[in-house]
């Protein structure tokens, strides 16, 4: 049996503030296969970030703990390393989630100058430009 967790067991499970959920969470996700949506992802990293206020170092470590968790399951795990990976060099997590996830895509078009900057030193595998 697969469980599919949301984002506020994950970011429980997560972050220890030591309270009955974040233990009862911890304890159902070390206990059983759970499946990680994208979606969940994403909103987990910009809660770290943003609402826990980690930084970038730490949130990784974190992710990269997630995807080394034998129970835990994803749409696509290379897509997801290969993410953290970027992060790790210094693409934001959601832009990276985005590229990977248009693989076979010749480009990928944005506005972000930033991206179309950080894009070819992680990956070389499609075309980061404006329309």
């Amino acid at each position: 049996m697969t469980l599919a967790v949301d984002t506020n067991v994950l970011v429980r499970a997560i972050v220890d503030d030591e309270t009955p959920q974040s233990e009862q969470a911890r304890l159902c996700l070390l206990q059983n296969v759970h499946y990680v949506a994208d979606t969940v992802l994403l909103e987990t990293e910009w809660l770290l970030r943003s609402v826990f206020q980690l930084g970038r170092d730490v949130i990784n470590a974190l992710l990269t703990g997630l995807l080394a968790s034998s129970n835990a399951r994803f749409a696509d795990r290379e897509i997801v390393a290969r993410a953290i990976l970027a992060h790790r060099l210094g693409l934001d997590f959601a832009d990276a989630m985005h590229l990977f996830s248009a693989r076979g895509c010749t480009d990928f078009i944005t506005y972000d100058a930033r991206l179309i900057r950080k894009a070819p030193t992680v990956s070389s595998d499609i075309s980061v430009r404006k329309p």
